[in-house]
């Protein structure tokens, strides 16, 4: 005989663990479409802060032999 006291089931409780594994699939999914999101909008982001600095480079590039040319 073990010592464990089998634990009275209603339908209430039940119901509250059913709605436990619900939650904790929700917060997965939540927690997935939010990674997801970081990552694609933080791809743009770094892509976007990319193209401003090379055009940065590329403008100052053309100003200093613009600057060669006049002297």
């Amino acid at each position: 005989m073990s010592n464990k006291t089998q634990k009275v089931q209603t339908i209430e409780s039940l119901k509250m663990e059913a709605l436990k594994v619900s939650h904790r699939y929700q917060l997965v999914l939540v927690a997935f479409a939010f990674g997801v999101l970081g990552v694609i909008g933080g791809h743009f982001l770094s892509i976007g802060i990319i193209n401003d600095a090379q055009a940065k480079v590329v403008n100052s590039i053309e100003i200093s032999a613009e600057l060669k040319d006049q002297k």
